[in-house]
């Protein structure tokens, strides 16, 4: 009775009625495979500059749900196409170690031009369901500046993820920050839009003489129990092993990262935030006005001196460098919290409420 008569309009043949069962018993639990950064099942992209740590903390985390059994490590096949001989050779020994394939162009006759019809031959196969594939990186396996081959790769990897598989790729950031001073994920945004799930990685600078480096992960984009944000660290020490440094790689504390985000702000915002204070005591104190003069001086753009006079702008000493007061007919006067008003002079003006 639920049968529709083939031909009877041509859309029907296309039609999945009756097909739930198959649809079910190719798709997998979304099992996490990178801690809560990749999932089972989606099709994942992880944005970071060269040398970001990318590859370390992806092995890390896939070495971590390989351990306690999560994931079955005779379905991961990680394509190392970017790294040197003996990169290569250790990353290797940590594969076979923990039981994964490592794959790379030059060996057993594979080329990373090959991929797309490897994984088309996968499918025709119906052995795509609880392969996971990471690919390193991206770039080597299509031009993601070409709109056109962006969306016919990610049509490919869509059907594999349709059909079990999982997809994963470490690909690069913009040379380039984005006006906001964080890094900007490389390619068009075809690529990004046919993924299920994206992050960028910010390396988060520590003090000096620290052998310890700090990545966070931002989510871009986001389908099913993954994480908004996440932070690992690991060690920088000069002349440790691949293996010590693997093994230094832990989640860092969310309490600890916000501290040194703002000290890294503070660092890269300094020679503004001087400007604006120089121009608040020679009496260029309400807000546009001040932005104005302060883009002129220290020659940025009118919008990124807005940003640096509100970023900083508030009551709280360790955070804030200046606040505002409300005088008649609702005019902002910005004074240095240092310098902020006696109580006799606050008669007939209202504090910043931030």
């Amino acid at each position: 009775a639920d049968e529709i008569k083939v031909g009877s309009n041509p859309l029907d043949k296309f039609s999945l009625r009756g097909m739930s069962q198959e649809i079910e018993r190719q798709a997998v639990e979304a099992v996490p495979v990178l801690g809560k950064l990749a999932l089972m099942g989606q099709a994942t992209v992880w944005y970071g500059a060269p040398n970001s740590g990318k590859t370390l903390i992806a092995l890390s985390l896939l070495t971590e749900a390989i351990t306690p059994g999560r994931i079955d490590p005779s379905k991961v096949y990680y394509i190392n196409v970017d790294d040197t001989g003996r990169g290569l050779a250790e990353k290797n020994r940590i594969a076979e170690e923990y039981g994964f394939t490592m794959m790379s162009e030059g060996y057993k006759d594979f080329k990373a031009s090959k991929f797309l019809s490897v994984m088309a031959d996968l499918m025709v196969a119906d052995k795509s369901k609880g392969i996971i594939v990471v690919l390193d990186t991206l770039t080597k396996f299509v031009d993601s500046m070409d709109k056109s081959r962006s969306r016919e790769f990610t049509n490919v990897m869509r059907h594999f993820i349709q059909r079990g598989g999982t997809f994963i790729a470490l690909a690069h950031t913009n040379k380039n920050l984005g006006p906001d001073g964080k890094p900007v994920y490389a390619g068009v945004s075809d690529f990004l839009n046919n993924v299920d799930c994206a992050y960028v990685l910010a390396e988060i600078t520590q003090e000096a003489g620290n052998n310890e480096t700090v990545v966070e992960f931002v989510n871009k984009k986001r389908r099913g129990d993954v994480l908004q944000s996440a932070a690992y660290s690991y060690s920088v020490e000069h002349g440790i092993s691949y293996t010590e440094i693997l093994a230094s790689v832990q989640a860092f504390d969310a309490k600890k990262l916000a501290p040194l985000k703002l000290a890294e702000q503070s660092s890269s915002d300094a020679e503004t935030i001087r400007v604006v204070g120089a121009c608040i005591k020679d009496g260029v104190n309400t807000k546009m006005k001040l932005a104005d003069a302060v883009a002129k001086r220290a020659n940025v753009s009118r919008r990124s001196a807005i940003q640096i006079i509100e970023r900083y702008t508030g009551n709280d000493p360790a955070i804030h460098r200046w606040t505002y007061f409300v005088r008649e007919h609702g005019a902002k006067e910005f004074v240095i919290l240092d310098s902020a008003p006696s109580v006799a002079e606050l008669e007939g003006m209202k504090p910043c409420a931030r």
